[in-house]
């Protein structure tokens, strides 16, 4: 009803083409079964020029901004033009869609249109080129290039995730009793995307910690599980959110509660990044929501949100207007967007709410591979050789299936009736439909097809035997035949075919003559031959090309009775009846009996018209499964997580050493060095707790604590923080660098060098997980590489004005990784729509999650939040350039960001045994006598070792006992003799160095102490080049 009282006039999109955006690059590794992969990002900003007539009054789009990232597949190496036999284009995530509005709207503020939009947009994209989709077209004739492979290629497997429950949600929804109460409570759904597939459960009513049946479940098709990622939201569905969202078209921003994205799935399945998930997998995650996120702010949870938690403050706000309950009721269901206080953005910050979801995953198996591993067992069960093998395996298994060991739990017996996985995934291609009865004058008539099969499995895991459109039964879009012929065309009847099937495609394009002529290399004569004699031979024919591609579950058990039933329907008109032209049955025991599983019916005639051509294609492959029974899965992936959650709750410990330090950088202002020390603290609950805290090194960017070992015991923390200050007098100076290790990687336990922030400064450590009073070692890792961020602050458009007089903003940019990685942009005076173009800024990152932007009111004191946004670790290290929406009503800000990596400058440690046996020929440093001789050994300026004296000796011999030297940062060793004199160090004999690579190959020789100084002869063996036991501080003197 909105838009039939909506006109457009006039439209323009501007004339700025669209820009490529920096990287674009070749993928090293094929990640969608082509030849070659090519990932690049597109923006377009136009200068459009749309006028909206909406009831009599004029809106106007001013500016029309998209940026979207796309991976380009080429298929088909050929070694003449056009080089590939076809192309196909996708994204992992729907585009970035910014509107500006002039007129009425931008005066309301009415953004439910721009929402309209965007969601219009996005889910025409979503269907046509977000995975599993994907837009192709064949650079080759259509019988060389397979256009179906190229549109929907075989999956990598299908994930079954089943939400369970919900903790921990803050509500929303406010009740007669939260005047009494001070709760608030919530009516929570769940939304799962992948992809272009969203599944929504069903509502819980009025439950801050909900819980699902059985059937709150649904299986995604997967492509690439090593790019694609999961999005958990939460949603309130109250009464006044289901009006909001029936005028909105939409889901209210504002009525989200909670959320979590981009889940990696080989992170949810707990495998490594370079898993080939070739196996049966089922897990049970308990995954942390977010509360807070950049942007949040909006909707009814507003500054009486910490209210909500603490009741005592909502009954004291609420006492004034006490005697009136049902106005205060009322106007806080009609709440406009209000900006959350700091004091709630803090709490929020704190909620731990949590979603614990069971994830299942099966890879889809090649058409000859066996769907299970055991292919002895169909031989054992007499299984006949010339039936189908998967069909055959499937009915074994089933019917060998133990239930006397399944496990009496009524959850466990509910999956048992519920989890019913199907057994093939069927891709059915329509591609074309030829010799269609259409006259020249019938020019709005439009033919269709529909494909149903039956009996199926819906992505719910349910059988579905009857007719249900969207689900069994599928339509192809309805589409204007193009009239050619194939006769007299060319000299052969390929030949023929070929360019008949190119006119057609021209003629449907309306691409002109001269046009033509080009694409086809002929002159202009033969194309108007062409033409003239297709229409005039053979006026009544025409053919539509649909290239259509449709899946379907099914079970092994429905195979004899299943089939594909295909009808073409065409209507003169969209006003006019929908007439059947005829159809085609395909069985599925025939796919199944056909050669590589596949089927085709090219050109097969209709079954109540002879005379129309139709080809279709069917393809199936097995989906693979364990041979452990799924009952046995679950009942695994539940003890799992009970372990871990009893883990969790009796806390775990961590041994830690906190050895050295390298590069720091120098706070002192006059003259000297820093004077560092290391502070650890755990946090995740309420204010970090301090650990621990190393000794001071005086004047040393160097500094060698060798402090530890120290126990820390977990009880529900996240993350372990290091942080190293530089101690002044009376107080805790400057800070000096940090990192960052969440609790997952304390857990497996870490010995490494970890960057401190500035890609140049490092800190060596080591955690080992404790168990009982076992501590279990682990052994030296490399650094992992820097990443470094390039990040510039470009402009923001239409933000919202505070300032009192004149109504605008004096704007200005805090971008954070950290406390203490930050920097922000100038400030603009009275400004709504502000240009910095500030940068580009380098920050280093760590262990953060998230990089976060705010933009801010400059006021004559202080400052106030106008609106927020952040960008996920994933998206800075992918690189970044397009809007950020503020926050409803706040405006969008524009950024862009480069990732660099570069390699860490830590070393691994050395474990050396040295000994120095003896010198020859050493210089007479004494008046009276000759020299007494001794060696100290030093490493980046500090002394390891020192031996004895031998008096009055040039030709001294030492007691050969082995000094144990650890080299974590230095890449040198320095020997060094002097002549011992009363109260100093003495006269120095002369020096020598050795190289790092030199020790830790090994060294037995005299070394040269320089001209005249003799030589000194030692031996070193490189005893361990990854540490594993922690050495104690006196080893290292």
């Amino acid at each position: 009803s909105f838009f039939q009282s909506l006109e457009i006039d006039p439209c323009s999109i501007g004339n700025s083409p669209p820009q490529f955006k920096p990287p674009i690059r070749f993928l090293d590794r094929n990640i969608s079964g082509g030849w070659l992969d090519l990932e690049m990002g597109i923006e377009y900003d136009g200068d459009a020029d749309i006028e909206l007539v909406f009831c009599g009054k004029r809106v106007g789009v001013k500016e029309l901004k998209i940026g979207a990232k796309f991976i380009v597949s080429f298929y088909g190496f050929t070694p003449k033009p056009p080089f590939f036999h076809g192309i196909s284009i996708y994204m992992f995530e729907p585009c970035e869609l910014n509107l500006k509005w002039e007129g009425l709207l931008n005066f309301l503020n009415m953004s439910f249109v721009e929402d309209i939009i965007r969601s219009c947009v996005n889910h025409s994209l979503q269907r046509i080129m977000v995975l599993p989709n994907r837009f192709a077209f064949p650079l080759l004739a259509p019988t060389e290039a397979n256009l179906l492979d190229m549109r929907r290629p075989k999956p990598r497997g299908l994930l079954q995730i089943r939400l369970l429950e919900v903790e921990g949600l803050v509500g929303t929804d406010f009740t007669i009793s939260s005047l009494f109460t001070g709760n608030r409570s919530a009516d929570p759904y769940v939304t799962i995307s992948l992809g272009a597939e969203t599944w929504r459960s069903s509502t819980v009513w009025n439950n801050c910690n909900p819980k699902w049946a059985v059937e709150n479940a649904h299986v995604f098709f997967v492509d690439i599980p090593e790019r694609q990622l999961i999005h958990i939201q939460v949603f309130d569905d109250g009464v006044r959110q289901q009006l909001q969202a029936k005028a909105k078209v939409s889901k209210p921003e504002a009525d989200e509660i909670a959320r979590h994205l981009n889940i990696s799935i080989l992170d949810l399945l707990g495998r490594r990044h370079d898993d080939l998930l070739n196996e049966e997998i089922l897990t049970e995650r308990w995954i942390c929501l977010d509360s807070w996120w950049g942007g949040r702010g909006m909707g009814p949870l507003a500054s009486e949100a910490a209210a909500t938690a603490l009741g005592d403050k909502l009954k004291e706000d609420l006492k004034p207007s006490i005697g009136t309950a049902a106005d205060t009721v009322g106007s806080l269901w009609e709440t406009q967007v209000q900006e959350l206080s700091a004091s709630d953005r803090e709490w929020l910050q704190q909620v731990k709410a949590r979603v614990r979801i069971r994830a299942h995953w099966r890879h889809v198996g090649q058409p000859c591979e066996p769907v299970t591993p055991l292919e002895q067992q169909r031989s054992a069960v007499g299984v006949a050789a010339s039936a189908d093998p998967h069909l055959a395996s499937l009915r074994q298994c089933a019917a060998n299936v133990d239930t006397t060991s399944l496990s009496n739990s009524k959850e466990l017996l509910a999956d048992r009736d519920w989890q019913g996985w199907p057994d093939y995934v069927l891709r059915v291609g329509i591609e074309s439909v030829e010799r269609l009865p259409c006259s020249v004058d019938e020019t709005e008539k439009v033919f269709f097809a529909r494909c149903e099969t039956i009996p199926i499995v819906n992505d719910a895991c349910k059988e579905v035997a009857d007719s249900s459109m969207g689900v069994s039964i599928h339509e192809t879009k309805h589409k204007h035949p193009a009239m050619y012929t194939v006769a007299g065309i060319g000299k052969s009847q390929e030949e023929s075919e070929l360019l008949a099937r190119k006119i057609g495609l021209l003629l449907e394009a309306r691409v002109p003559e001269e046009v033509m002529a080009s694409v086809l290399e002929v002159d202009m004569s033969t194309v108007r031959k062409l033409l003239g004699q297709s229409f005039q031979e053979h006026s009544g024919r025409r053919d539509v090309s649909f290239n259509e591609v449709f899946m379907y579950f099914l079970r092994a058990e429905h195979a004899d009775a299943a089939s594909v039933n295909v009808e073409v329907y065409s209507q003169a008109n969209k006003n006019a009846p929908v007439v059947a032209l005829g159809g085609l049955r395909l069985p599925i025991d025939e796919v199944l009996d056909a050669d590589g599983l596949f089927l085709e019916r090219r050109r097969a005639s209709l079954e109540s018209v002879a005379d129309v051509r139709i080809t279709v294609t069917c393809q199936m492959w097995p989906i693979m499964r364990s041979t452990t029974p799924v009952e046995e899965l679950i009942e695994q992936a539940v003890a799992d997580e009970r372990r871990r959650t009893l883990k969790e709750g009796r806390g775990i410990r961590t041994c830690i050493w906190v050895f050295s330090a390298s590069n720091l950088p120098n706070a002192d202002y006059f003259g000297g060095k820093s004077d560092p020390y290391c502070v650890c603290t755990l946090e995740g609950i309420g204010r970090p707790k301090r650990m621990f805290q190393t000794a001071v090194i005086d004047n040393d960017t160097d500094p060698e604590w060798n402090h530890g070992p120290e126990t820390v015991e977990w009880n529900g923390e996240s993350a372990l923080r290091f942080q190293v200050f530089d101690r002044n007098l009376g107080r805790r100076g400057a800070f000096l660098g940090e990192a960052v290790l969440s609790r997952d990687v304390c857990e497996r336990g870490l010995y490494t060098d970890l960057d401190l922030g500035n890609g140049t400064s490092f800190l060596n450590v080591k955690l080992c997980p404790k168990q009982e009073t076992e501590i279990i070692d682990v052994p030296y890792s490399a650094p992992e590489p820097v990443s470094r961020l390039h990040v510039w602050i470009e402009q923001a458009q239409a933000l919202k004005g505070v300032n009192w007089y004149g109504g605008k903003s004096d704007p200005y940019v805090v971008c954070s990784l950290s406390q203490h990685k930050t920097f922000q942009t100038s400030v603009i005076h009275d400004e709504l729509n502000p240009h910095w173009a500030h940068g580009p800024e380098e920050l280093v990152l760590g262990q953060e999650l998230r990089l976060s932007f705010e933009v801010r009111d400059k006021d004559m004191v202080g400052s106030s939040s106008i609106g927020a946004a952040e960008l996920s670790r994933y998206q800075c290290l992918a690189g970044f350039a397009g809007w950020l929406s503020l926050g409803e009503g706040n405006g969008r800000l524009f950024v862009r960001i480069a990732s660099l990596m570069s390699e860490g400058k830590a070393s691994r440690p050395v474990k050396l045994s040295i000994l120095v046996l003896g010198a020859s020929n050493l210089r007479k440093a004494d008046t009276f006598g000759s020299s007494d001789p001794y060696v100290i050994c030093s490493a980046r300026g500090k002394e390891r070792f020192r031996t004895e004296v031998v008096q009055n000796s040039l030709n001294p011999q030492w007691n050969p006992h082995p000094y144990q030297v650890e080299l974590r940062l230095a890449q040198e060793l320095c020997f060094e003799v002097y002549d011992k004199d009363p109260f100093r160090r003495g006269d120095l004999l002369g020096t020598v160095s050795l190289g790092r690579s030199c020790c830790e190959s090994g060294f037995d020789g005299d070394l040269d102490l320089g001209t005249g100084n003799g030589t000194l002869h030692v031996r070193i063996i490189c005893t361990d080049c990854d540490s594993t036991v922690p050495a104690s501080p006196g080893q290292h003197q």
